[in-house]
Order: structure tokens, then C-alpha cells, then sequence
């Protein structure tokens, strides 16, 4: 028998950007030993193709356990990531960073994102209590 871990990748989250053509993941990728127990290796953004699937970035996350509850795509390569109740965005140009908390909203686990260009706002769906939040902010 093969004594090699198994590597196997999770996706929660998607993000499609119409403008740049682009499709966005967060995959983890974990390895599996024979006996079932599982590592994680890495957290990842990675960057596709909408029209060929072709593979176009895979930029590794400094939290191997970081897993996105939702994703949303901004435009020019920029995404909002939810995860907890901590929203993140990610730009090619200045990296992974923070934006801000909705714990003071009561809000626990992030389980969707989407970003509301036209009234500069963040719409986040708490999945502990399926409630729509409205996350404002200034760049």
C-alpha cells in the first residue's frame, strides 16, 4: 500500500468578476494520512479564467486555517472575504489585511459577502441567526 498522504482541497466560497472576466476561490489544501487523520497545509486565493478555467494566481494565505465563509469580488483583482464576523479584503497590489469587525452587531459567522459598489457598502449574511448586515465604510 502507498504510504504518501492523500491531498485534498476544500472550497466554501466563490466570487465571479464580470468586469475583469475573473473567477475567485479560497481553497484550503489538507493531506490525509491512511489512518483518516487530516493537516492543513494552506489556505490559498486563487484567481481563474471565466472563459478558458485556466489557473491564473494562487497566492498563499499566512493562516493555513483561514477558510472564507463568503467572497465577493470588487473589480481590478480586489475581493472581500468574510470569516467569524471579520470582513478581509485581498489585492494583488497591497496584499491580505483586515477591514473591520461586525461583533458589536451581533453578528458571529459570516456564511455570505457581497460588496454594493453603488452605495459603497458591505452586505454580509450572519449564518447563527440568517440575519442581513450592513457593513458601511471609507477607503
Amino acid at each position: 500500500m502507498d504510504d504518501e498522504p492523500w491531498l485534498d482541497q476544500l472550497t466554501h466560497s466563490v466570487a465571479y468578476d464580470p468586469q475583469d472576466g475573473l473567477l475567485y476561490a479560497q481553497p484550503q489544501t489538507f493531506e490525509t494520512a491512511e489512518d483518516g487523520t487530516q493537516t492543513m497545509l494552506r489556505s490559498e486565493i486563487a484567481t481563474f479564467d471565466v472563459t478558458t478555467g485556466e489557473d491564473l494566481s494562487w497566492v498563499e494565505l499566512e493562516d493555513p486555517e483561514f477558510i472564507a465563509g463568503g467572497i465577493s469580488a470588487e473589480g481590478s483583482g480586489s475581493v472581500l472575504m468574510a470569516a467569524g464576523a471579520v470582513l478581509y479584503r485581498y489585492a494583488p497590489s497591497t496584499g491580505f489585511w483586515e477591514v473591520g469587525t461586525l461583533a458589536d452587531e451581533d453578528v458571529v459567522d459570516m456564511t455570505g459577502v457581497v460588496y454594493d459598489e453603488y452605495r459603497r457598502a458591505i452586505w454580509t449574511l450572519d449564518g447563527a441567526s440568517d440575519r442581513l448586515t450592513k457593513f458601511g465604510f471609507e477607503d
